[in-house]
């Protein structure tokens, strides 16, 4: 009997598969975007480290044979990516209200491809700082309009995963940029840092390539009075016909969505005014956005005070300096696990409650944070001018653990429920303010990691660990459950 339920089950997830193949596929191809993103976060840390690029663009030559760049530049270098990415995710993402999902992500490659051409051809470092601010403007735009673009695309079963596939390729980005590194640090002159970036530039031409053949999404049609090819649009994603029942049911949800603007929805909208989703300290109201956005700032913005990124952007200095053999080793390792727990949570990501994940994650990752500075600041004791290496590989060990709880929690997650808390009208503006709340934060991590750290060391983990214990109060009294 248990054989032939199997049997069935799966026969069951093939027909839905076979079902919503389209609206897979096309959001797949919208999660492209997310590998570039990945990619620079695998790709950055090493790059400022590679002989050559220092070589070329290092502004502290105090030491003549071994050029290196102050602790602004480099702060400066890997920050200004952040904050260019908020830029593009609270300006540049707006226009996806104005021309479309697909036409503003195609533009935010583009950006992002530019950025690479202009580092490949700088001779000073500010001029690298260019090529950043475009690479960072392309993301972040990206990263506002693909999880909105996909939520909209993908049936209500799948949207997490769906979603979450977006986070899938990210890691896959940084598996793959951490990978290119270390093959290239072997290479020689100019070629050492420029072949990361060719990769970067080839991967943004082929994610244009996919992104042609998306359709648009049928609530930005609907939006924009193509109510005829909404219909085609929700027809070809659900694999139905035209005069399939399904495609009406479908526009009237998503008319609904902006009832307020159309006239014969007047009434509906005064019967279902009031509205509301309730977390355990807080109950959130249709007709407000302040609540909503200030949820969707302060998630977002935790997800990076989480301390992800300090392991991702330096983690070869930092595992340089525990003494690590070989930290570009240590980096795929990290970008491996990673990338191995992205594919557990696509199927994890749906089966269990988002506020259940959230608080475990913080849970999990503060114990590990705790211990890995504790390690840090305790036993990496020095002897004759060597330092221990074990203490080292258990810090690696906490890490990725830490990776691992992330990955299954507030990496996909964070993204998920702000995708999901907003009500219709309020999603697109209430997506961007969240994202660039996020990119904002990244930005003070990437960029006082590099002061801070000189200063206290591995001690500076304690200041994540206390955003995660805020965290986890956040969880528990405010987020809602939106699965």
């Amino acid at each position: 009997p248990s054989s032939s339920t199997q049997t069935i089950n799966s026969a069951v997830n093939y027909q839905e598969f076979k079902k919503f193949r389209n609206a897979i596929q096309y959001c797949l191809c919208i999660s492209i975007t997310g590998f570039l993103f990945g990619y620079d976060i695998g790709t950055i840390g090493g790059l400022v480290n590679l002989p050559s690029f220092k070589q070329k663009f290092g502004d502290d030559r105090t030491i003549e044979s071994l050029p290196s760049f102050k602790r602004n530049t480099l702060g400066i270098i890997i920050g200004s990516f952040s904050i260019s990415a908020a830029f593009g995710g609270l300006f540049l993402s707006s226009f996806a209200d104005k021309i479309g999902r697909r036409f503003v992500l195609i533009i935010a490659m583009i950006l992002y491809i530019l950025g690479d051409f202009v580092i490949s051809l700088s001779s000073q470092w500010y001029f690298v700082l260019i090529g950043r601010f475009l690479n960072g403007s392309g993301i972040g735009c990206s990263s506002s309009v693909s999880p909105m673009f996909i939520s909209e695309l993908a049936p209500a079963k799948l949207r997490g995963t769906l979603v979450s596939a977006l986070q899938f390729l990210t890691t896959l980005g940084i598996l793959t940029g951490s990978f290119v590194i270390f093959f290239c640090k072997n290479l020689q002159g100019t070629n050492q840092f420029l072949v990361p970036l060719y990769i970067g530039f080839g991967a943004g031409i082929f994610s244009i390539g996919l992104l042609l053949t998306v359709l648009e999404s049928p609530v930005y049609l609907v939006k924009s009075n193509n109510l005829e090819d909404a219909r085609c649009a929700i027809a070809y994603l659900n694999h139905i016909t035209l005069d399939h029942w399904y495609v009406e049911h479908c526009m009237t949800e998503i008319k609904s969505r902006f009832r307020e603007k159309i006239e014969d929805l007047q009434n509906t909208y005064q019967q279902q005014k009031g509205h509301s989703i309730k977390a355990k300290g807080y109950s959130y109201h249709e007709d407000n956005l302040l609540p909503y956005a200030i949820c969707g700032i302060i998630l977002m913005s935790l997800q990076q005070f989480t301390g992800i990124n300090y392991f991702f952007f330096y983690g070869t200095s930092i595992f340089g300096s525990a003494g690590i053999d070989d930290p570009y080793l240590t980096s795929i390792i990290l970008a491996a696990v990673n990338f191995i727990f992205s594919t557990i949570a696509l199927l994890l990501v749906d089966k269990f409650k988002r506020r259940f994940l959230l608080f475990l994650g913080s849970a999990i990752m503060f114990s590990c944070m705790i211990s890995f500075s504790s390690i840090g600041t305790f036993a990496l004791s020095k002897s004759s001018g060597e330092q221990n290496s074990f203490p080292g590989i258990v810090m690696i060990i906490f890490t990725c653990i830490f990776i691992a709880a992330f990955t299954l929690s507030w990496g996909p997650l964070s993204y998920v429920v702000v995708s999901e808390v907003f009500p219709s009208k309020f999603q697109s503006k209430g997506t961007s303010i969240s994202t660039t709340a996020n990119w904002v934060s990244n930005f003070l991590v990437s960029f006082c990691t590099p002061f801070i750290t000189e200063k206290i060391g591995f001690s500076y983990g304690y200041a994540f660990a206390f955003s995660l214990c805020l965290s986890m109060l956040f969880v528990w009294f405010y987020i809602p459950e939106t699965k």
